[in-house]
């Protein structure tokens, strides 16, 4: 391997174990050799040991396809798709349209896991007839180094939720996090079915998980951190916090606030697609003044006009005062960068 290497532990060929079902594991890998071991690591080190682990090698230009590569010939549960480069989404999208098994888990590649969280993640889910079960995660930083993260799940030990229940939930704060998070998650596969992530969407988890919930009956939530989010510069979370807007990230958002405005209409849930274009307006305020308008007019005024026209048509009379604040808000956002320059002249 390379000089991040880490110890692998010897006798890696597992057995089936016992009647359990085989689980999935996904990990889109890109460029992530310094973190990439320990990853793979706690993954084979898991309790439940029936897994098949895919790696699926996103165009990588560093030494990750040879790591990959490495750990295949060393457990035979590890298997490897070596692709061009089309993003998180388009990764786990190419190893969805080959899993066969039950159960699925998805895992970031610079991340890691506690060694029994899909064997707590698979009881919880079989003691209480889900499809989904998920667990909390903590955060740490590039170095291991724990980051401050406030737990925000039910304070019982395990919380049962139905499909109902998780969509009205999920779009709320604090618990949005909690639901929306793509590798917090063990998944029934045949959820996955008709359902892809968006290719090149950084937020292809948000865009995704509303139809991912719609497609269960029940899900289980543990109040146990049993996940590891490393937030590094590399990282998405990390360059969101250097960089939040730029016209590409517009563009993400607008696919996903369309797309959850569309679902929600299609399932008759009219409050969801309401909320859905409260988001998309506290998007467009929040982030007009980031960006220069004038050169994206074309990118942002058809959406802020088509939230606007569809606040208008859900006829809440508070969402007319909503209009009027928009409007108002936006046309300073718009203006404001240009009359600052002005008078800076």
């Amino acid at each position: 391997m390379t000089n991040n290497s880490v110890t692998i532990a010897q006798g890696t060929r597992h057995k089936a174990q016992g009647t359990r079902p085989l689980l999935s594991v996904i990990i889109p890998v890109y460029n992530v050799e310094k973190y990439l071991n320990k990853c793979i690591q706690s993954i084979v080190n898991q309790t439940y040991t029936n897994l098949e682990i895919i790696l699926v090698n996103d165009g990588s230009i560093d030494s990750s396809p040879a790591i990959c590569e490495e750990w295949a010939k060393r457990d035979s549960r590890v298997r490897v798709i070596h692709k061009e480069n089309g993003g998180a989404g388009d990764s786990r999208n190419a190893a969805l349209d080959t899993v066969k098994s039950p159960l699925i888990g998805i895992v970031d590649s610079d991340d890691y896991i506690l060694p029994d969280m899909y064997e707590k993640l698979y009881n919880a889910m079989i003691e209480n007839d889900a499809d989904m079960s998920i667990c909390s995660f903590s955060r740490v930083d590039a170095n291991d180094n724990p980051l401050p993260r406030k737990r925000i799940m039910p304070e019982s030990h395990c919380k049962v939720v139905s499909r109902e229940e998780a969509l009205n939930t999920f779009t709320k704060p604090p618990y949005y996090s909690e639901y929306e998070l793509l590798w917090t998650k063990l998944y029934k596969s045949e959820i996955f079915k008709g359902i892809r992530f968006p290719k090149g969407n950084k937020h292809d988890d948000t865009a995704t998980i509303h139809r991912i919930i719609g497609a269960c009956n029940k899900i289980v939530l543990l109040n146990e951190s049993l996940y590891v989010h490393r937030v590094h510069d590399k990282s998405v979370m990390g360059i969101l916090r250097q960089k939040y807007f730029d016209i590409h990230e517009f563009h993400d958002r607008k696919f996903i606030y369309q797309d959850r405005y569309n679902y929600f209409m299609s399932i008759n849930k009219i409050d969801l697609a309401k909320k859905e274009i409260i988001y998309a307006y506290g998007f467009i305020i929040a982030n007009l003044p980031k960006v220069n308008y004038l050169q994206y007019r074309r990118d942002i005024s058809p959406f802020m006009f088509d939230t606007i026209r569809k606040l208008i048509k859900s006829g809440n009379f508070k969402n007319y005062l909503r209009i009027v604040k928009l409007a108002l808000m936006c046309l300073r956002s718009i203006f404001r960068p240009y009359l600052h320059e002005e008078q800076t002249k």
